[in-house]
C-alpha cells in the first residue's frame, strides 16, 4: 500500500509540475508584444480619425507627422501616406466612415490624400486666426 501511495504522490507531483510548466508557457506568451510594425499599424489605426480631422482643418502633413512622432509613432512621409491609404481602404472595405464632428459630413480622402468632398467643416471647423472683425478695425 505504501508503494501505491508513493506512486500516486509522484503522479500528482508530476501533474502539478506539468500544470506549472504549462502556466509558465502561457504567461510567457501573454507577455509577448506584437512586432514593431504591428504596433505602428495599431497606433496609426487608433490615430486615423484624428488625422482625418486634422487634414480637414488644413493642418500640414509636417505638423501631423510631428504630433504622431511625439505620441510614439515616428513615420517617414512616404510611409505615412502609404499607411493613410491602407487604413482608408481597410475602413472602406469594412463600411466604416469617419464623420466631421461639427457638420456630420463624411471625411474621405482622394488619391492624393486630400479630402475629396468640400465639407462645411473646412470652413466652420477651422477659423483662421486674426480674421475676425475686431482685428480688421484696429
Amino acid at each position: 500500500m505504501n508503494l501505491l501511495n508513493h506512486s500516486q504522490r509522484l503522479s500528482e507531483a508530476k501533474s502539478s509540475e506539468d500544470i506549472d510548466q504549462n502556466q509558465m508557457v502561457l504567461d510567457a506568451l501573454d507577455t509577448l508584444l506584437p512586432c514593431g510594425q504591428q504596433q505602428k499599424n495599431a497606433l496609426f489605426a487608433n490615430a486615423y480619425p484624428g488625422i482625418l480631422r486634422a487634414i480637414a482643418r488644413k493642418v500640414s502633413q509636417k505638423n501631423i507627422l510631428a504630433a504622431l512622432s511625439r505620441s510614439g509613432l515616428k513615420l517617414h512621409p512616404i510611409r505615412y501616406r502609404t499607411m493613410l491609404e491602407a487604413e482608408q481602404n481597410l475602413r472602406n472595405e469594412n463600411g466604416e466612415r469617419i464623420c466631421c464632428e461639427t457638420c456630420g459630413a463624411v471625411l474621405q480622402l482622394d488619391s492624393s490624400n486630400e479630402l475629396s468632398s468640400t465639407s462645411e467643416y473646412m470652413t466652420h471647423g477651422s477659423q483662421p486666426v486674426g480674421n475676425d472683425q475686431s482685428d480688421a478695425q484696429s
